[in-house]
């Protein structure tokens, strides 16, 4: 097997050895996968890896020890994949990224993969993959302009395809504006195009997410959000990290027993924020002031009645500040 099944001198053979007959002897059962490089004159150049010169015929030996180029053994337990009792053992997958991969001897990615090797009684089992064709992923949400709540469960969307299969996606975020994504949501995650977290701090304006989809061959591919979300901490108070042109600044106290001070930005001279309850019906319609630090920061208080000036019940609201075409969401919660 080679590159999208071509022919040349470079190749991989896959065998399957059982310990029976006239193999009742050899150390284990399993796939044996051998590197052969036609170009080679002899198979007497004792080296594991890519670089030259090389053996003509080499085991890609499971364990990635690379006992038979060291002299260490004859071969062992470790050596037909999976094996057992070497490093890297049970090893069910050779591609670009395992030990030892599938890369060429000028260590070039080949697209090779096998994978999903096990046994099953006495019969064994692989899966093959000779595509160089990495996987798409787009991020759908969130993508940008989004306001979530530290302790809120929200919902992380992508769709990613490859011609093989997608194996997995792992889910990152930046609180710098994708500078850098230090912080793992998760990992080893199915591609079923959503994820569900609960929000976490540290509190950003700046947030991004990064989704980075695997395929079958070792290939890795990545998306982030278009545009910076914000994090929300309303324990935190007034949010210290980046800035944004359009942002809830603050909401605060809340949760409120009277009455919530909330202040915004935003780089258009108009702008309005409406309450809502859990129903999306409108509560109240607040009265907005330019802010005391001038530069397009705005304020607004809610007193925790209804445009009546009924008192409201203890629950959930939602305040939601627009500017122009643009829009944020925040939780308030009421207590008595």
């Amino acid at each position: 097997v080679w590159t999208n099944g071509t022919y040349g001198k470079q190749y991989f053979v896959v065998e399957h050895r059982r310990k029976t007959k006239f193999d009742f002897y050899i150390p284990n059962k399993g796939l044996l996968i051998y590197h052969v490089d036609e170009n080679m004159t002899s198979n007497t150049n004792e080296r594991c890896g890519a670089g030259s010169p090389h053996y003509r015929v080499a085991l890609e030996q499971a364990d990635g020890d690379c006992d038979l180029e060291n002299n260490v053994n004859q071969g062992d337990n470790g050596d037909p994949y999976p094996g057992s009792g070497g490093t890297h053992n049970p090893n069910t997958s050779f591609n670009l990224i395992s030990t030892p991969n599938s890369n060429s001897y000028t260590d070039a990615a080949t697209g090779v993969s096998v994978y999903n090797i096990h046994f099953s009684g006495g019969d064994g089992y692989a899966s093959f993959a000779v595509s160089p064709v990495p996987p798409t992923v787009t991020v759908a949400s969130p993508n940008g302009g989004e306001v979530l709540q530290v302790g809120d469960p929200d919902t992380i969307r992508w769709v990613a395809f490859d011609d093989i299969a997608v194996d997995s996606v792992s889910i990152l975020l930046s609180t710098d504006g994708g500078a850098t994504f230090p912080t793992v949501l998760a990992h080893g995650e199915a591609n079923d195009s959503s994820y569900v977290w609960t929000v976490a701090g540290p509190p950003s304006t700046n947030c991004r997410i990064r989704v980075l989809a695997y395929d079958r061959s070792g290939y890795s591919a990545y998306d982030a959000s278009n545009a910076d979300f914000q994090i929300y901490d309303p324990a935190a108070g007034v949010v210290d990290r980046g800035t944004a042109d359009f942002r809830i600044v603050s909401v605060k106290p809340n949760p409120t027993a009277s009455g919530t001070q909330i202040a915004f930005s935003s780089p258009r001279a108009g702008a309005e924020a409406d309450i809502y309850d859990v129903g999306g019906r409108l509560v109240r319609s607040l009265a907005v002031r330019t802010g005391a630090a001038g530069g397009g920061a705005f304020e607004a208080s809610w007193d925790g009645t209804d445009s009546r000036g009924s008192a409201m019940s203890p629950g959930i609201y939602f305040l939601r500040v627009t500017s122009g075409a643009r829009a944020q969401t925040a939780r308030i919660t009421i207590v008595r």
